[in-house]
């Protein structure tokens, strides 16, 4: 069973060959990032080889780390479809019998002072009950 996930840069033992900032450079007045979009990074555990530590570069950095797997680079592609024309449906178009309204009064939001006081109310129970077996002993 392969695990991949993400993990922080901070965190003792992580391969800080992989960490990597991101900076924007200028070029032809544009900012451009440093590393580019699509950006791999790879880095082998020495004691366990099976376990690896990636960098990848989309809008922000990812951090992954890996038990298993390949390390192969592959290409992916998008798969098109052919009766596709080019239009999506408006998603803030509300549905038939529905309007916004309705969908707004729906959702029915918590106070926060009633959340508040539940909160130190169940914190102020906690306490009596601690205190109520301390004098029992």
């Amino acid at each position: 069973m392969y695990l991949t996930g993400t993990i922080q840069t901070d965190k003792s033992g992580y391969a800080q060959g992989v960490v990597t900032s991101k900076k924007f450079k200028t070029v032809n007045k544009r900012q451009v990032m440093v590393p580019p979009q699509g950006t791999v990074k790879f880095a082998e555990n020495k004691g366990f080889p099976i376990i690896t530590a990636a960098m990848y570069m989309d809008r922000n950095l990812v951090h992954m780390l890996s038990s298993g797997g390949s390390r192969k680079e592959i290409q992916v592609s998008k798969r098109r479809l052919s009766s596709f024309d080019g239009r999506w449906r408006c998603p803030s178009k509300p549905s038939p019998g529905c309007s916004v309204t309705a969908l707004q009064l729906a959702y029915k939001s918590r106070k926060y002072y009633k959340t508040l006081f539940l909160s130190l109310l169940d914190m102020a129970i906690v306490n009596a009950f601690i205190v109520h077996l301390h004098y029992k002993k």
